[in-house]
């Protein structure tokens, strides 16, 4: 119950699981609902405020944690980038397979995750929160990062997950693997994947406070800072990025 609150005061407008009679969770993300409007503050959400305690069971809170998860699991899904490689067309709309890129990653994470929120100008018509990047924050993906940090900071949150938005293959136990409650941790199949990561938020604080104001940093620059450590998968295909259309071409030929 302490973490369902916790988070409550992180995210007061999350969305409402409920729980079944044995305690698996309905969860309500789903594409194409009519959104209320958006706050007026940076961090926008999608639905009005309710309450956990009155639709969740202990039983289904505890779901997705273990004794070495003792804060929620929050999955933030990278997808405020200009796709410049892909003509400036928004990545998470993208049909693959009869579905959209973005419902595709949501599926695939909605099982291992407390909470998904996406770091995107917009929800994808989602029952989902999104955070828009700050003024103050770096340019690309790691503006993201920033950006989900500085409105956790204050909370008693451990750190969350980070999945692209163009990575169609999202291995079913990333959060299993990649947590650790002493360091940070990114993917790794023999190549660094540093959008697939875990980010402890004591490691990114430590980088915070020596960030020397720098316009734009990579991934691979903040996962050496934050001392992130590799987690290895064998065999390749889940980390697949579609940065280009012909990227996409050869997932479809290949799905």
């Amino acid at each position: 119950m302490a973490t369902r609150l916790a988070l409550k005061a992180v995210f007061p407008y999350l969305p409402a699981r409920k729980a079944g009679l044995d305690g698996t969770l309905v969860n309500p993300v789903r594409s194409g609902t009519k959104q209320p409007h958006a706050s007026p503050c940076r961090v926008r959400f999608s639905l009005p405020l309710l309450s956990y305690l009155q639709v969740t069971s202990l039983r289904s809170i505890t779901r997705n944690m273990s004794t070495s998860h003792p804060s929620p699991t929050i999955v933030v899904i990278l997808a405020g980038g200009q796709a410049e490689r892909f003509g400036g067309v928004d990545k998470g709309g993208l049909m693959v397979e009869g579905e959209r890129l973005i419902d595709r990653i949501v599926a695939r994470i909605n099982d291992q995750a407390d909470s998904i929120v996406l770091s995107a100008g917009h929800n994808y018509g989602l029952n989902v929160e999104f955070v828009t990047d700050l003024m103050s924050a770096p340019a690309g993906p790691v503006g993201g990062i920033y950006s989900v940090y500085m409105h956790l900071k204050n909370s008693a949150v451990e750190g969350f997950y980070t999945v692209p938005v163009d990575g169609p293959n999202v291995p079913t136990n990333l959060i299993a693997k990649l947590h650790s409650p002493n360091y940070s941790s990114i993917a790794s199949d023999g190549r660094r994947h540093p959008t697939f990561a875990w980010w402890r938020m004591q490691d990114l604080e430590k980088v915070w406070k020596s960030w020397d104001g720098l316009s734009s940093i990579s991934l691979n620059n903040l996962a050496v800072r934050a001392m992130a450590q590799l987690v290895e998968w064998k065999g390749g295909g889940y980390f697949v990025n579609i940065n280009y259309p012909r990227d996409l071409e050869k997932f479809v030929k290949g799905a």
